[in-house]
């Protein structure tokens, strides 16, 4: 981590595309930006509790130097390799940049691979965060000096760079796995909430319950972690449904903020799915409508090119959709071919609300209002089998309001990381070395 945030400051010009510090609303009020987000302003200075960590004007005690802070957020995911066993990526994003670089192919930070056959338990995924944990903690409590270039290869300046950890996006056992939560199966399984989440009857969104509080949070990780026996581990699992990370250790990481709710996992590949799977099973949406609706999209609608990829076909049912290929249909089908098929008015209106929610919080700004416009459209949603899903999503407006734009948190960018490096040509052994090797290839001819 500290070698790749060396060769990024080399660059010329990149120190000054940074932007390093929160950002008041405007008179509109709107949100365009990860640093009009709570999360970041929330993060305190530990010499000084009352300023924040991430400001402008800052200099080392020691040395003197001008400070940089930079927030990064944290990904991992697995993928299938050759063999059929499975290998997982670790990925870092600097929130500092802007959006549309910081996913940019020379702005990468793939910074590990875990090796297959399989996904490690989650104690031994504790080994696989140590060192970055470590290289975080370093960062934060010391900084690391190095050359930031000026923007034409001139004035380059001596600068003390902070990295903090301050995000975790994921799919929903990964991110459990690495933040050290209960599983999404439990009975209460939300990791922003107390509320029941299995068993308790409700349809649709349900209802939230109590936040969590980090200090408990921390409290109940270090019980479980001093437990005697295993068998103690897990009742205190049971109990307070939290066991030890050791993304703990980072004073930036607030579990409560930092984990996030990725709307792409969330609601494109989960709610999406199980109501329209629910439709199918009630004979809602039967298959003679699921062939009619593919015979409208094929002879009468036709649309911009430019609007991207679109489903393929519907006759087979949605569980093939890819996210982009269902939030096409959400939006720009789905409220035309469910009418013209048959679906009943009170299913369109429950489907037609999650649709005006999806297209909320998927713009790039929003408002206050609109916020809890959305969140009216949720409750009063479809009303199919209540998930974790369903309800994770009654959190996704409360993690907009800490995190900017769904854009700053969604996992579009590190799936297609993922993608890319199972496209990468190997010799079916040592797969993780020539990925890395492949990794570095790229790192050297991109800079």
């Amino acid at each position: 981590m500290r070698g790749c945030t060396i060769d990024f400051f080399l660059r010329p010009g990149f120190a000054h595309s940074l932007q390093c510090t929160p950002l008041d609303l405007g008179t509109d009020g709107r949100y365009t930006s990860v640093w009009h987000g709570s999360a970041l302003r929330d993060i305190k200075c530990p010499i000084d509790p009352t300023q924040p960590f991430f400001r402008d004007d800052v200099y080392h005690p020691v040395s003197g130097l001008r400070e940089i802070r930079c927030p990064v957020q944290y990904n991992v995911d697995w993928f299938k390799v050759a063999d059929g066993s499975s290998s997982g990526g670790i990925y870092v994003a600097n929130l500092s940049l802007p959006i549309e670089q910081r996913h940019a192919r020379e702005n990468r930070l793939p910074i590990g691979l875990m090796p297959g056959p399989s996904e490690p338990s989650n104690d031994q995924f504790n080994h696989y965060l140590l060192p970055f944990v470590n290289e975080m903690y370093d960062s934060y409590a010391n900084g690391w000096e190095m050359t930031a270039a000026g923007r034409n290869g001139v004035d380059d300046e001596q600068v003390v760079v902070r990295v903090a950890l301050v995000m975790v996006s994921a799919d929903q056992p990964a991110l459990r796995k690495c933040a050290g939560c209960i599983g999404h199966m439990a009975t209460t399984g939300c990791y922003k909430c107390d509320a029941r989440t299995r068993g308790c009857g409700y349809q649709g969104a349900g209802e939230l319950g109590t936040p969590c509080d980090p200090t408990t949070w921390h409290e109940n990780a270090l019980r479980w972690m001093r437990a005697e026996s295993e068998k103690k581990r897990k009742e205190e699992m049971a109990e307070h449904r939290t066991r030890w990370s050791a993304f703990l250790l980072l004073p930036t990481f607030d579990p409560t903020s930092a984990l996030t709710v990725d709307v792409m996992h969330n609601v494109l590949l989960g709610m999406t799915r199980r109501t329209l799977k629910v439709w199918m099973d009630a004979d809602i949406l039967k298959p003679a409508q699921l062939k009619a609706m593919e015979t409208i999209y094929r002879t009468v609608m036709t649309f911009p090119s430019d609007l991207g990829r679109f489903p393929s076909t519907f006759s087979a049912g949605f569980s093939g959709f890819s996210a982009h290929e269902m939030l096409q249909f959400m939006l720009y089908f789905s409220n035309l071919l469910f009418p013209r098929v048959g679906v009943p008015a009170v299913h369109v209106d429950g489907w037609m609300r999650l649709v005006k929610f999806t297209r909320i919080v998927l713009n790039e700004s929003f408002t206050e209002e609109e916020l809890n416009f959305a969140q009216g459209h949720l409750q009063k949603g479809p009303k199919s089998i209540y998930t974790i899903n369903a309800h994770l999503a009654l959190h996704i407006v409360d993690v907009l309001r800490q995190w900017g734009p769904v854009h700053n948190t969604w996992c579009f960018a590190f799936e297609r990381y993922n993608g890319e490096l199972g496209n990468i040509s190997s010799n079916n052994r040592s797969f993780e070395i020539v990925f890395m090797r492949s990794l570095l290839r790229q790192r050297v001819l991109t800079q």
